[in-house]
């Protein structure tokens, strides 16, 4: 029998009537975040999800959504990885980006390794609020053992 690997969580939807709820799931059918549950920092609400990735190791990481946050659209979205012990934020709308001059604003859907290290992409805001010229641009990011690095800004090559 061949080994069993999913590289991808799923996120699933569920109508009933004029209600749905969204959530993430992982390979173990485990139920990781649900829309409407509180954020991990207590700051919103979920609200959506992008495609989630899982490993071997049993984690997922996953980029969401929030409705409801102390900045509005600001700190609306969050990227976060959970693993059997729990869900745990590795970067936030509205913080700053490693190189200081942008801060992140949204998120791809991540990939995720099987030591743990998640690859995301951000669209970028300016961190002074003065200067635009880098709202709109994307930057592919590494996160490793809750460090996160800058790679490429998009467009670079």
């Amino acid at each position: 029998m061949l080994p069993q690997r999913i590289i991808r969580g799923l996120v699933f939807v569920v109508v009933y009537g004029t209600f749905s709820v969204t959530g993430v799931i992982a390979n173990d059918l485990t139920v990781i975040a649900v829309s409407g549950s509180v954020a991990p920092d207590g700051n919103g609400v979920f609200s959506a999800f992008n495609a989630p990735a899982l490993n071997n190791q049993g984690a997922v990481a996953f980029s969401a959504d929030f409705a409801g946050t102390s900045l509005g659209f600001i700190d609306d979205a969050g990227l976060y990885r959970a693993t059997p012990t729990g869900i745990t934020q590795i970067v936030r709308a509205g913080e700053v980006t490693p190189g200081g001059t942008d801060v992140y604003s949204s998120f791809g859907a991540p990939s995720l390794n099987e030591i743990g290290h998640i690859a995301f992409t951000s669209r970028l805001g300016p961190a002074d609020r003065s200067d635009d010229t880098s709202v709109g641009q994307s930057e592919a990011f590494l996160n490793f053992g809750g460090a996160t690095s800058d790679i490429l800004l998009l467009g670079d090559l």
